[in-house]
């Protein structure tokens, strides 16, 4: 699967770099699985209700955010062939995203005294982290060799991270400090679209033009496709944010959801096609994970028109199954198939033809990924239903899953080879072999 298709393992990083990622999101996912269970309540109120926000950050950050930097260390060595500098500096930024997530999710709601304490670490403590990944990561994207459009979506990809940690610096600071006079519905909403669709949304299309036929024997993506459907996603970010800052007018923010429509529906359309013709026929669970994300993907591009044309609740709905439900869905997929690699080529791919090793998909059962997309699913309906503290705990339950994944993969022993010695084998060979008898005495 990925040999001979143009992947550049070799440079891939150590294996701890993702890992740590990818084991601190599900520990995430269980401490708002507990918000939800015990706050849950807070979310059928005011969209910036304090428990709200520490909820919402609490899945953007501490799960999505989280697994998609561990897969971008991952992600660029390989497919772009170039290697991020300062490779240690990921356990830094790793380090301070965790620390400034915790100081703001604990400092949002008014529950401890210490609350501007808080609020101030994480001012500080994430954009450091924001900073320690994007500079790094941003170098290696703007200076790889590859041109494949996976590598172009990141490089845009990161830019609508880098402006959607300017808003969200901004809203940190004007709510604890109060110093500037805006409309925050207005700015909460352009937030949103960038962090949903210029961040989240293009990263997972863009990854998806190289993961899904290397994963899934499919044919490759057309480039000039995948080229125009990035175009039209990243408009609407940039219009509506010109919408919303001009007027706010009903028709305009509309408008400006068109593109994201059209790119939407190129991307459907081709990536149906190349399901239908790839050469590997098994349905496996990650595979319905991400199907489930397109599905979800769909409803929510259905339900936001409504949402905003009629002016009630169905934005939250909305807001998880486009999150929640398109981006978690098809992350999970990922998940299943690059922890059994990851763990498989670092630990076990030196010793294949030497010794007994187990198969990639030995590592994490497809049992494990199957019943876990039947838990994710009932935990998408219950959310967007609005039965939060249900789904709350089932967010629990999902996050288990991807850490007993974790432990599958990580504690299957390691063959050991006999240790031999070349000269030694050599050597004995002619150890039986007669000594040639000394020569005669020349005769005088």
């Amino acid at each position: 699967m990925f040999l001979n298709s143009g992947l550049h393992i070799d440079q891939a990083p150590p294996l701890h770099i993702p890992l740590r990622f990818f084991a601190t999101a599900p520990l995430f996912m269980v401490m708002t699985g507990l918000a939800l269970s015990l706050y849950g309540a807070a979310l059928h109120g005011d969209q910036l209700d304090p428990i709200a926000v520490a909820i919402v950050h609490g899945i953007m950050l501490g799960w999505l955010n989280m697994v998609m930097w561990g897969a971008m260390y991952q992600m660029i060595p390989v497919l772009a062939g170039t290697r991020v500098k300062a490779i240690w500096l990921a356990q830094l930024s790793h380090a301070l995203l965790v620390t400034g997530l915790l100081a703001l999710m604990l400092g949002l709601p008014d529950f401890l005294p210490w609350r501007g304490a808080l609020l101030l670490t994480a001012s500080v403590l994430l954009p450091s982290a924001f900073l320690l990944f994007l500079l790094p990561v941003g170098w290696a994207l703007w200076h790889a060799p590859a041109t494949h459009p996976t590598v172009h979506t990141m490089r845009l990809a990161l830019l609508g991270l880098s402006l959607t940690l300017l808003l969200g610096l901004l809203f940190l600071l004007e709510h604890q400090f109060g110093f500037l006079a805006m409309d925050r519905q207005q700015m909460v909403t352009i937030h949103a679209s960038w962090a949903l669709f210029g961040w989240v949304g293009l990263l997972i299309i863009g990854v998806s033009f190289q993961v899904l036929p290397m994963f899934y024997m499919m044919p490759a993506f057309p480039t000039t496709q995948a080229k125009q459907i990035v175009l039209l996603w990243l408009t609407t970010p940039t219009a509506l944010t010109l919408a919303l800052m001009f007027g706010q007018d009903l028709q305009l923010i509309l408008l400006a959801l068109v593109p994201l429509y059209g790119g939407a529906a190129l991307y459907g359309l081709h990536i149906a096609r190349l399901i239908q013709q790839r050469k590997r026929k098994l349905w496996d669970a990650t595979l319905r994970f991400w199907l489930l994300g397109f599905a979800c993907g769909t409803l929510a591009l259905l339900g936001l028109p409504l949402a905003i044309l009629l002016q009630t609740d169905l934005m939250a709905p909305v807001v998880v199954l486009f999150s929640m439900g398109f981006a978690g869905s098809i992350i999970f997929g990922m998940l299943y198939k690059i922890i059994p690699f990851l763990v498989w080529f670092h630990r076990f791919s030196r010793l294949a033809g030497l010794a007994p090793i187990p198969m990639m998909e030995d590592l994490v059962p497809d049992r494990l990924a199957r019943t876990h997309s039947w838990v994710h699913g009932a935990t998408l309906i219950a959310l967007s239903l609005g039965w939060y503290q249900f789904g709350g705990v089932l967010l629990i339950l999902s996050g288990l899953f991807i850490v007993v994944a974790l432990w599958h993969a990580l504690t299957q022993p390691v063959p050991s080879l006999p240790q031999v010695n070349g000269m030694e084998d050599f050597a004995k060979m002619f150890e039986n072999l007669n000594k040639p008898s000394a020569p005669p005495p020349p005769q005088t």
